[in-house]
């Protein structure tokens, strides 16, 4: 598999090859295989890279593809895998903690 062009990149203005009415913005990459893309009516979709077309939305189409998350909804998201947070095109990666004394176990 080959490297892919520069556009192919989060934010880019595209739309599916082998389905013309799904348009929209790349939100994410899961894997080297399928972009994320949130089309102009709302909804996400993966696409493979070989299915997709770089085009030029409208600024109405560009605004129907963003969507502004309530903390709940971001929260979600981000439990559901939806959101990914990334540096340097990896994953980046938390622990958590707990503020409660942890008991002993017996022994």
């Amino acid at each position: 598999m080959g490297i892919p062009e520069a556009w192919r990149r989060v934010g880019a203005q595209v739309t599916n090859a082998e389905d013309l009415s799904v348009r929209g913005v790349v939100i994410g990459r899961p894997s080297q295989m399928y972009f994320d893309v949130r089309t102009t009516d709302g909804a996400v979709v993966s696409v493979t890279n070989g299915q997709l077309t770089q085009i030029k939305l409208t600024d109405a189409e560009i605004t129907r593809c963003s969507t502004k998350l309530s903390a709940t909804e971001l929260l979600q998201a981000r439990i559901d895998g939806a959101i990914r947070a990334t540096h340097d095109t990896r994953p980046a990666t938390t622990s958590a903690t707990t503020l409660r004394p942890r008991t002993a176990r017996g022994g």
